[in-house]
């Protein structure tokens, strides 16, 4: 769930706050909420973060993270060693009989 992006502290606060005050546990990544089971969920606290979102910041979180993977990509493929190339092995000709 890319659009509940924290952008900052304050809105992960934000979001951590609403769901201690349902009593429900907030299992939280970079930018997505996990759960198990969806009354795990509180989903009126869903809702209004996703409202809180604007498309612009939605775009602009979605975009920084595309290019951050992207310059992780560069990054790996420029620390590893180069691999060789696979060489094809021709097929043998059957013996005629």
């Amino acid at each position: 769930m890319e659009f509940l992006h924290a952008e900052s502290s304050e809105d992960e606060n934000w979001l951590r706050e609403q769901f201690a005050q349902a009593g429900k546990k907030l299992d939280m990544g970079k930018s997505c909420i996990r759960f198990k089971k969806l009354e795990d969920l509180q989903l009126d606290v869903v809702a209004e973060a996703m409202r809180r979102t604007t498309v612009e910041q939605h775009i602009a979180s979605y975009e920084a993270a595309l290019m951050k993977n992207a310059e992780a990509k560069v990054a790996r493929s420029a620390k590893a060693p180069a691999r060789k190339q696979a060489v094809a092995k021709k097929a043998k000709p059957k013996a005629s009989q």
